[in-house]
Formats: C-alpha cells, sequence, structure tokens
C-alpha cells in the first residue's frame, strides 16, 4: 500500500506514485503526482487513506468518449446485436460530438443539462429519454467501480415520456390505395400490415415457408432490422411469435404475386431494405394525394377494424402479437371508448323503451 516519493533529476522536482485498483479495462492503475517533496508526501497519504477506505475515484482523468467506449464493450457485451448498435449510434452521433471530450470526473448535472437542452431542439423527448437511459446507467456502473463519486445525469430535468398519437387510416383511403398499386410490391407490403397487422420488420422477415395456402395462415417467426447492416433476429417477444389466419383474398393476391417474381425467393418481399421502405411509403402517399400517415399506422388499421367489428381484445392482442392484452387496451383506448359510448347508445335505446 505504501507508494514511493522521490526525486526526479530530470524535472527537477520531486515525484510520488502509488499502485490503486485497476479500472474497468483490467489494466494497472499508478496515478502520479510532481511537486515539491511536501506536496507530493500530503498527495500520497491522501491516495492511501482513499485506497485504504474504499472511497477512490478511479477513472475521473478519463474522457467520456475513452470510457463510455470500454464500458459499452464490457457491460453490453451479452445486448442483442441490434440493441449494440444503437448504442454505438448514441455514443457517436450524439453524445460524442458534444461532451465527449470532457473528463468524466469534470462533467456535472449542468453539463448533461445542457447537453439535452441542445438535443431536444432536434431529438422528440422520447427519443431523449432513451439517450439519457444509456448514459445514466454507464454513469451509474462508473460509480460502482469508483470512477466517480456521483452520478451526473441525476441532477438533470427531463421531458416527460409522450404516448404516440394514433393515425387511423380511412377505409375510403385504403381502398383507394390499395387500387393505385394493385400487381405491384407495394401491394403486398400494404395488405400485410393492414390485414394480418404486421409490423414492418416481420414483413421484411416473412419467407414463404411462413405461409399455409391450404390452411391460409401465415406464421411469424423471424424480424429483420437494419442499422450498418441487415439483421435477421428473434421477434421482440415470445408473443410476437404467432400464426394467423387471414382472408382468402390475401392469399389469392399473394398467389398472383409469386407467380410475378419468376423465381422463388427465400423472402416473401425482398426488393427493400426494411429501413427504406416507410420513406417510399410516404413518397407513394404524396405522388397520389392520399393524407400522410406512417407504414405503421397501417396495423393500427387492422387492430382498430378488430375492435370495431366486436373482435374481444384479447384476440386482437394475440394476433398483433402484444405481450399483454393491457398493451392493446392502451394503445387502441381511443376505439374502446368510441366502442363504450356506442354501447351506451344501444342500452339507452333499449332501456328508454321500458320506460316509456
Amino acid at each position: 500500500m505504501a507508494g514511493t516519493v522521490t526525486y526526479r533529476e530530470s524535472r527537477k522536482c520531486w515525484q510520488a506514485s502509488i499502485d490503486m485498483p485497476k479500472g474497468l479495462d483490467g489494466k494497472r492503475n499508478r496515478p502520479t503526482f510532481y511537486g515539491t517533496k511536501t506536496q507530493c508526501e500530503e498527495w500520497l497519504i491522501e491516495k492511501q487513506y482513499e485506497k485504504q477506505n474504499s472511497i477512490y475515484v478511479a477513472g475521473k482523468d478519463a474522457t467520456l468518449e475513452s470510457y463510455l467506449k470500454e464500458w459499452h464493450k464490457i457491460y453490453n457485451k451479452t445486448k442483442a446485436e441490434t440493441t449494440q448498435q444503437l448504442y454505438d449510434m448514441y455514443i457517436k452521433v450524439h453524445i460524442v460530438p458534444a461532451i465527449g471530450k470532457m473528463k468524466i470526473g469534470k462533467i456535472t448535472g449542468l453539463h448533461i443539462q445542457q447537453f439535452y437542452n441542445e438535443k431536444l431542439k432536434t431529438l422528440s423527448g422520447n427519443t431523449l429519454l432513451k439517450i439519457h437511459s444509456f448514459l445514466s446507467r454507464s454513469f451509474k456502473d462508473a460509480v460502482k467501480n469508483r470512477y466517480l463519486k456521483d452520478n451526473p445525469c441525476d441532477a438533470a430535468r427531463l421531458p416527460k415520456k409522450v404516448k404516440p398519437t394514433q393515425t387511423v387510416f380511412k377505409e375510403s383511403d385504403l381502398i383507394k390505395l390499395l387500387t393505385i398499386v394493385r400487381g405491384t410490391v407495394d401491394e403486398i407490403y400494404i395488405i400485410l400490415a393492414s390485414s394480418a397487422g404486421l409490423r414492418r420488420g416481420e414483413i421484411c422477415g416473412l419467407q414463404w415457408d411462413n405461409i399455409d395456402f391450404e390452411k391460409r395462415t401465415i406464421t411469424v417467426s423471424k424480424t429483420i432490422t437494419r442499422f450498418s447492416t441487415n439483421i435477421e433476429k428473434e421477434p421482440k417477444n415470445e408473443t410476437s411469435k404467432r400464426t394467423i389466419i387471414l382472408p382468402k383474398i390475401v392469399f389469392d393476391r399473394l398467389k398472383v404475386y409469386r407467380g410475378t417474381l419468376g423465381i422463388h425467393y427465400k423472402y416473401v418481399l425482398p426488393q427493400y431494405k426494411p429501413q427504406s421502405y416507410s420513406s417510399h411509403f410516404k413518397e407513394l402517399l404524396e405522388k397520389h394525394g392520399i393524407p400522410h400517415i406512417r407504414f405503421h399506422d397501417l396495423r393500427h388499421f387492422n387492430a382498430t377494424i378488430m375492435l370495431k367489428a366486436g373482435v374481444p381484445d384479447k384476440v386482437a392482442s394475440r394476433r398483433l402479437g402484444h405481450a399483454q392484452v393491457q398493451t392493446t387496451r392502451e394503445i387502441y383506448q381511443h376505439v374502446i371508448e368510441d366502442m363504450d359510448s356506442a354501447a351506451s347508445d344501444i342500452i339507452e335505446k333499449e332501456i328508454s323503451k321500458a320506460i316509456k
């Protein structure tokens, strides 16, 4: 535990050094101090006390960039590949350009707040909350590993999480759109989203082996997402793996589409990369003067039709691949409220007959 205090002729001053606990990278950690003999002796006593009482802050002189890269490599090694790439993007695109060169021991809650305030000019509050969760977790581990004494993210004021507004596509607009895209690859994308309620990644991951034309079923077993490369992975949860029955007309259109391919591809829709179809869909709507919706909103159209038709929310939840029925209820609460109002009108009509 006793460090050393020696005179350095080359520097014409005294030097103090001591071995301290290793950092996250497992490398030797031997901090050094230069000054007068008295200053070096006082510094060494302070470090010996910190080491003995396990209060030494090991990495306060590391930059946030170097710490995050090391922390991410070690702590997120078992995360899904898509999650790791998302975290890489947080580090490279958002955090490092803003505060990455700062030493982590110098970063305060004020710096974090200023960083968040700037990000809110270009990012949604919900996206910022995800970045905060990532950054705060990294600082929390820095505290546990005695890199820092406190987590500066704890002092930040965060925006409230906003539930996205669900846009419901009108039936008349869907009919118009399907008429326009009939016989094209867009028709299959739109049919699978609006009639089966499939997510974009689920549609891109759908293979011909997942389709049973005799039983009229589609099985969702894979999803494709993309960051730097296309990644095929398991659906987001176990309930997302599902087999659903679809109308005959859907399979009729799939048969026609398959006949136009000429050869049998592994995937049903090999034409588009997952990240590009949403942009294409937006341009398609603009080109034909159809009100803007996200491609994902076609999935909401499917859910709305089911609930308004009286399909039990438990059945709707299973078809949509939600982990819990409550998720379906929360997302489509506006539909349920409309149905509740309609039920009240029916009850009033029947009760009023008896009262009169």
